[in-house]
């Protein structure tokens, strides 16, 4: 209660408190004059409960794997058998999974020159149940409780459009999804062409929806149900012509082609209704509903794509290989539908040269190359698209007419966005294999990028989806792996890695429309020339005003400044800036592994660092920030820090009245994880033998245990904060043991 009671002191500050810096209380104030009706018994007098609705709808999450698998063939035939089941349970309550998969690879020699062979895989996985919406469970008070003292569901206990979690909960709920593939291939040796061969590979994926679901709350309380049917098709099939041969020992020639096709379709339908005198039946008969409703949805795109390489290796020193694909894909414009993307690569084995001597560098190959690759749009971006709205309401109990208008104009010009550039790089291995590694430094730049541009509405329509500008990408990656120490039993090896990038906008529209001699930027999409396609634009935000400073007009305590950037004493949309960006600076990671006769250890350490103005995001909390009758009522996270007389430097606003112009602060999501974390015992062989077992294992793991970060909120990496609508990152702990017959 008395947490409660701070909670409204703080809101009504103004009142609550007196005194020149109002951090006196008032006696005259009563917190539960300002409680929401919701909170208040008939008398007017507080609820007497104390409801944890976090702790009643969470609980310890768990996975439990059970696999097992079957191998073994005779001269001509091999085989792999096996099955799963995974047991997973969330941590929120009703939050459930469960899935059984199989896999069947069989290879048949059918002659010395042709061999066929399947890898078929099945996954049937049922989500049935319906958890308590976690933001719910975070706003409501403690004041309230879920259920009436006859435990009957109170379906709103706020009084107001927000529903109870537990809601969910009182449902059924059915939803499965079943997965089907099956690759098929044929192997074929060319008679009378030695090194000649013929691959065909065909795929196919089938994959089947079902999500059926009534609750008696639904529509008002009225009760509403629906079925939904999904199914999606793909296939795949490649022909792959390979010719690899070895001339005088030296010469080492490999020429691919390859000639493929894709397509995939979609279809759904749902039905639905509203408003159902009973639910006895659940959603096995919809048409007892009051509000009847129908839906479809379909969709089929295809691909084909052609491919030549040669690969070329002199003497295991000189490495060179080209490739030419072209790819044709349904998304694009009518006459752009193909593109053609060259690649070109040289390596050079160093170490093999005669006149390569060194004691310390065992291995070292330089190479580099040139290439340009193709990026898919999505289906039907190049076509418009077209929106229903209530065009026209008959009175007298008369049906609502729908209209149709284009929200998306068409492109018929729209192309293949292409991605080209080089990379230089590095393979070694140093002092007789305990130091290897690799580095790798590339500069690409992605040309006619797809995206959609935003359009005045005054046009009638809302967007329209283009080839826009240049993206430029550099960056550089790097990895160690060492063996630090290695004894007879004993063994420690470490990999580092670590990796670069950085985006630039070269071009956009090519138009200089104010005459100033510069492209022009498009601000109604943040992209600017010169900067990051993640750059954030906006204003700078800066301290929270203080009750005794020179506030400006349409600002008040609470709230925070807004810097004026131009320093003509108003902010207006000139004082919007570059804040900086939301791409990270650098990513980097370290594992070690241990290993101590049959005992073994391993864990790994992984950051993501934005540098001096990289990887930040608002964060804000979306309640109890302003004065109003959700702060008053909803609970928000405790790592929101508020702004008060009493609390000075709190570090989120908090304010009567909105600010004429706000600007969210940015907050760095650099973090610093132990990831992996996994201890294991190989069970002696001379004690396997007599129980007629070839290998078992014991082990113990554990992910995300700990993480070290200035971030406050949910999680850092995803980029979740202060909002109850985020997610964190699980710990995991988890113990097995594995057995091989």
């Amino acid at each position: 209660m008395k947490v409660i009671y701070k909670k409204i002191r703080d809101l009504y500050w103004s009142e609550a408190y007196v005194g020149p810096d109002y951090t006196q209380a008032n006696p005259d104030f009563d917190p539960k004059d300002y409680l929401n009706v919701a909170v208040l018994d008939d008398n007017g007098e507080i609820l007497d409960n104390d409801f944890d609705w976090w702790d009643a709808a969470t609980k310890n999450g768990s996975i439990k794997e059970y696999k097992l698998s079957i191998s073994g063939g005779s001269e001509n035939t091999t085989y792999l058998l096996s099955a799963g089941y995974t047991d997973q349970s969330g941590y929120i309550i009703n939050d459930l999974c469960k899935r059984q998969n199989f896999r069947a690879n069989i290879d048949v020699d059918l002659k010395d020159w042709w061999t066929v062979g399947t890898q078929s895989f099945a996954t049937f996985t049922d989500y049935s149940g319906k958890e308590p919406t976690q933001s719910g469970i975070i706003r409501h008070s403690p004041l309230l409780t879920p259920y009436d003292k006859d435990g009957e569901l109170i379906p709103y206990p706020t009084k107001t459009v927000m529903a109870n979690p537990f809601m969910t909960y009182h449902t059924d709920d059915y939803q499965t999804s079943n997965y089907l593939s099956g690759n098929f291939y044929s192997d074929m040796k060319i008679p009378f062409i030695e090194g000649l061969t013929y691959r065909l590979n065909f795929g196919n994926n089938l994959r089947w929806d079902k999500h059926y679901y009534s609750s008696e709350y639904g529509a008002g309380e009225t009760g509403s149900a629906y079925k939904n049917h999904t199914s999606r098709y793909e296939y795949t099939l490649d022909n792959i012509l390979t010719y690899k041969r070895l001339f005088a020992d030296k010469h080492d020639l490999t020429v691919t082609l390859l000639y493929g096709a894709t397509e995939r379709e979609s279809e759904s339908t749902n039905a639905s209704g509203q408003g159902y005198t009973s639910l006895t039946l659940s959603y096995n008969s919809l048409e007892q509903a009051t509000i009847q409703s129908v839906s479809s949805d379909g969709w089929d795109e295809a691909l084909n794509y052609q491919m030549g390489r040669v690969n070329y290796k002199f003497n295991d020193k000189y490495l060179f290989t080209a490739t030419v694909r072209r790819d044709g894909y349904s998304g694009f414009a009518e006459n752009e539908k193909w593109g053609v993307f060259p690649s070109a690569s040289l390596a050079w084995v160093v170490t093999n040269e005669k006149f390569f001597n060194s004691s310390i560098i065992e291995f070292l190959k330089l190479r580099g190359g040139y290439g340009s690759i193709g990026n898919l749009t999505s289906r039907y971006f190049s076509l418009a698209t077209m929106n229903r709205y209530d065009a026209y309401l008959f009175g007298d109990g008369g049906t609502t007419e729908f209209g149709q208008y284009v929200s998306t104009l068409a492109n018929s010009n729209l192309q293949w966005e292409s991605t080209d550039g080089i990379n230089l790089g590095m393979d070694f291995r140093l002092f007789g294999g305990k130091i290897m590694g690799n580095a790798e430094y590339y500069n690409t730049e992605t040309k006619n990028q797809l995206f959609k541009r935003s359009v005045p509405s005054i046009t009638g329509v809302t967007s329209i989806n283009v080839n826009l500008g240049n993206i430029r990408n550099k960056g550089f990656e790097f990895s160690l792996t060492s063996r630090n120490v290695e004894l007879q039993d004993f063994l420690w090896t470490s990999t580092l890695s670590f990796s670069t990038n950085r985006n630039e906008i070269v071009t956009l529209t090519g138009l200089d429309e104010d005459g100033d001699g510069k492209e022009d930027d498009i601000i109604a999409d943040d992209l600017f020339i010169g900067e990051s396609i993640g750059a954030i634009y906006g204003y700078e935000a800066g301290d929270i005003y203080q009750i005794d400073d020179e506030i400006p007009e349409g600002y008040y305590p609470g709230t925070r400044r807004v810097i004026d950037q131009n320093g003509d004493g108003e902010i207006t949309i000139d004082d919007k800036v570059i804040l900086g960006r939301s791409e990270p600076a650098y990513r980097a990671g370290l594992l070690n592994s241990v290993t101590y006769k049959n005992f073994s250890l391993s864990f790994f350490l992984n950051t993501v660092q934005g540098g001096k103005d990289g990887y930040l995001k608002v964060n804000e909390p979306n309640t109890g920030g302003a004065l109003n009758e959700n702060s008053i009522l909803l609970n928000c996270l405790d790592d929101a820090d508020f702004w008060g007389p009493s609390n000075p430097d709190g570090e989120n606003p908090r304010y009567m009245t909105n600010p004429k112009v706000s600007a969210n602060k940015l907050h760095s999501r650099n973090f610093i994880r132990l990831q992996d974390v996994s201890l294991a015992y190989n069970v002696p062989q001379n004690i396997l033998d007599k129980v007629g077992i070839s290998a078992a294992k014991i082990f113990l793991s554990g992910k995300n245990l700990a993480t070290w970060t200035k971030w406050r909120g949910w999680d850092p990496e995803t980029g979740h904060g202060l909002s109850d609508s985020g997610r964190p990152v699980l710990k995991g702990y988890s113990m097995g043991l594995n057995v091989t017959f």
